[in-house]
């Protein structure tokens, strides 16, 4: 049976199942960067629901202020080479530039943001202001789909062609990929968020599942974490 990398390997993890004492989306990773909701999601639930088989999850409507930012130690452990982004979601109709995770200011940092409403983009920038980039070098079917997404990208392989893989629901699809080796530059004042760019460029859907991971999956890996997450839905 194949296995995958758990909660205790990741930098954040996320299954929005419940709140913490303080009214925290709960991170079940090892450092414990439980997110903040902002002031469009209100008490009790905080934008936490369950769907028809009992999964939680966070619901992001796109209005103002609907979105969960992590505490600034985040940058303490963010990638800074190697990543996997793990995104479980039922995707309603996206704005373009709507931000699964914001990371990025100006030239630093990075996020993960839907470059057209059917193409997410994970986008970061080296000291210098250099770009690395992945995403499908196609339009994925997003609007109103249930998808598992994972994006790996291995920044060390190759300094001249950095490797990109994505896959969705187990199946592995070409990347577009371009950039550099360097590490990711952070502003570290910036405050991470999640389903926006800091009160604009809203996420909109059932967000079940939000992972980071310091370095690349497996092709064996990836499907099997697809696979289990899909089975939870």
């Amino acid at each position: 049976m194949a296995l995958f990398p758990g909660p205790q390997q990741s930098v954040f993890w996320y299954d929005f199942e419940g709140l913490t004492d303080g009214n925290l989306f709960q991170d079940l990773g090892p450092y414990g960067l439980h997110a903040t909701p902002q002031a469009g999601f209100v008490a009790p639930n905080f934008g936490l629901a369950r769907n028809a088989h009992g999964k939680g999850y966070a619901n992001f409507t796109g209005a103002a202020n609907v979105y969960a930012t992590l505490p600034l130690r985040f940058y303490t452990v963010a990638p800074t080479l190697n990543m996997t982004l793990v995104l479980c979601a039922q995707h309603g109709a996206q704005a373009l530039n709507g931000r699964a995770f914001n990371a990025r200011t100006g030239t630093s940092g990075f996020h993960a943001y839907f470059i057209t409403t059917e193409r997410i983009n994970v986008l970061s920038y080296d000291a210098g202001a250099a770009a690395t980039q992945f995403f499908d070098n196609a339009d994925v079917p997003f609007t109103n789909r249930l998808h598992t997404s994972i994006y790996s990208c291995d920044k060390v392989a190759a300094a001249a062609a950095i490797g990109a893989r994505v896959w969705h629901d187990r199946n592995g699809s070409a990347a577009f990929s371009a950039g550099n080796a360097n590490p990711i530059n952070y502003d570290v004042a910036l405050i991470p968020s999640i389903g926006s760019a800091g009160a604009a460029s809203y996420f909109i859907g059932r967000m079940y599942w939000l992972i980071l991971f310091n370095f690349v999956f497996t092709d064996s890996e990836a499907k099997a974490m697809s696979a289990w997450l899909m089975d939870q839905v």
